[in-house]
């Protein structure tokens, strides 16, 4: 039997953490993760867990898909200190993403008031 030339979202998350960290990397299994945070869930779905061979820091990836609008985006989290559970991933991942949108947030705030005091 062929087996199916399209490839899944474990193909394609295992090819964007072997992309990401630059080792070959075998998946090892999937764990439901829910995190909650004052009394409200702000993720919840499955991690992957990958295994990494020849990665000088990690042996293990926990990796997930999170899809928008127009496209799907790969995260994926080495098993480092202080990263020891995928629910420690997923959450390194929300606090990194948080960051960035405050960044983004402050920037564009800068534009707009650079803009402002540019005009009259």
């Amino acid at each position: 039997m062929i087996k199916n030339i399209f490839p899944t979202y474990l193909d394609n998350l295992g090819m964007a953490v072997r992309v990401a960290h630059g080792v070959e990397a075998h998946h090892e299994g999937s764990v439901r993760v829910h995190v909650v945070m004052d009394g409200t869930t702000i993720w919840e779905g499955y991690v992957e867990i990958y295994t990494l061979e020849g990665h000088p820091e990690a042996s293990r990836a926990f990796a997930w898909g999170r899809e928008d609008e127009e496209e799907v985006h790969f995260i994926s989290v080495l098993n480092v200190a202080p990263i020891r559970t995928p629910t420690d991933a997923v959450r390194a991942a929300i606090a990194r993403s948080s960051k960035g949108e405050d960044k983004r947030a402050r920037k564009r705030e800068g534009e707009e008031e650079q803009g402002g005091e540019g005009e009259g």
